[in-house]
């Protein structure tokens, strides 16, 4: 029996991302200066990251999945933390210049040491992963896994959306284009949320085990 592998489901974070995304329209209400550096829409996003954080080390504690899923969520803290401390310039938005802007990442006293620990720790995360064979689990997860296909679309939107507007609008927006940017974002970084809450939380979500077992079971029977 064909089973289904993307599934169509409502659950209550997505509909607040599907909200945010028809209400985006409404951003020309708003005035142009929230999608600046360190603005409103960009503090948002920051604590729908941090909001994510907090929900992987929830699904490791108290999620639904197998263990290794659950050691999975644990390992992708590090890298949301990441994500976070990209959003706020790595930390650029704490040094004003003193002009109505910040001071560049060189001439903070950390700031030769941003890339090379951002890449430690992604390596760190890379090993730990192996070591731990949770690869295994990924590739078993896209074997036998469900997937929430409306906050895969909203991830994928987002960031297309934030891409297009960027660099392909060609003034369009003219003042406001930082901020329809920055609300893409957003949109996308709570399609991550609501697809970490589903994955971590919801049971329809799971990979399917007895199908694996069977699988393992026929192989193990053949040889």
């Amino acid at each position: 029996m064909q089973r289904k592998r993307f599934i169509s489901y409502f659950s209550p974070t997505t509909i607040c991302c599907i909200a945010l995304l028809l209400a985006i329209p409404l951003a020309w209400l708003l005035p142009a200066t929230w999608g600046q550096e360190n603005g409103p829409v960009e503090n948002t996003q920051v604590a729908v990251i941090l909001l994510t954080g907090i929900m992987a080390y929830r699904a490791y504690r108290i999620g639904v999945g197998s263990e290794a899923s659950r050691r999975l969520f644990l390992w992708s803290i590090p890298i949301v933390f990441i994500v976070a401390f990209r959003e706020l310039s790595w930390g650029r938005v704490f040094f004003p210049n003193g002009h109505g802007w910040y001071l560049p990442l060189h001439a903070i006293w950390y700031g030769k040491f941003v890339y090379p620990a951002v890449g430690i720790l992604v390596a760190f995360v890379a090993i730990g992963v192996y070591l731990q064979r949770l690869d295994k689990e990924i590739l078993r997860w896209f074997k036998y896994g469900k997937f929430p296909v409306i906050d895969l679309l909203m991830i994928l939107g987002g960031f297309f959306a934030a891409d297009f507007v960027e660099h392909h609008t060609y003034g369009y927006f003219a003042s406001y284009q930082d901020l329809f940017e920055e609300l893409f974002e957003l949109v996308m970084y709570c399609g991550v949320l609501s697809l970490f809450t589903n994955l971590g939380f919801n049971k329809r979500f799971q990979p399917d085990h007895e199908i694996e077992l069977n699988i393992t079971d026929k192989k193990t029977t053949s040889l």
